[in-house]
């Protein structure tokens, strides 16, 4: 039986912290070289930003953009919690390792404002965002359960953003909102 690449260099790194290729007594993999690196091989509790793929796209905007707000139908939720990630100790939630939306903004915007809105009422989300400068962004319960997180001055670049869910096993529905209006809420 083939072993999954994971666990062999996590066992590697727990027993020994090495740094070269793991001996086994497994047959080698047919993988290729190649393909080994298109699979990154993420720490536990990481979250990634600054990559070309999100679980609901990848949206490019402009200032003035139309419609305002911009929507994006997405599920919340995964196996990493915010507050132990590299985002952290200020986050919450519970998100997958690569980002939900990816919203690559061309220029600075004197004001924007991502939100969560979920479908059902009652649920609990939170939002993780990684800025087009690089800083951490974090927001639970700023409009009743829903997240928003204001920026004024926003840069431009690129912006991962993580729907959270407060609790680990829910999986919400829900509508990612972005904006350049102010009295836009969820």
């Amino acid at each position: 039986m083939k072993r999954p690449l994971i666990s062999v260099l996590g066992l590697c790194a727990l027993l020994s912290g090495c740094g070269g290729a793991a001996a086994t007594s497994e047959p080698a993999s047919t993988t290729t070289a190649v393909e080994e690196t298109q699979q990154p091989i993420m720490a536990a509790g990481e979250l990634t930003p600054g990559g070309t793929v999100a679980n609901f796209g990848v949206h490019n905007l402009t200032s003035g953009f139309m419609p305002d707000p911009y929507t994006v139908d997405v599920v919340s939720g995964g196996g990493i919690d915010a507050s132990t990630s590299n985002a952290g100790a200020g986050c919450a939630g519970w998100v997958t390792g690569q980002p939900d939306v990816i919203v690559n903004f061309e220029e600075m915007s004197g004001f924007l404002r991502f939100a969560f809105r979920p479908t059902a009422d009652g649920a609990d989300g939170t939002l993780v965002i990684n800025d087009g400068q690089g800083n951490w962004h974090c927001n639970d319960d700023a409009s009743g359960l829903n997240p928003v997180v204001d920026l004024a001055d926003a840069p431009p670049g690129q912006y991962d953003i993580w729907i959270g869910s407060y609790n680990s096993e829910d999986r919400i529905t829900g509508q990612l909102l972005v904006t350049e209006l102010t009295e836009v809420m969820p």
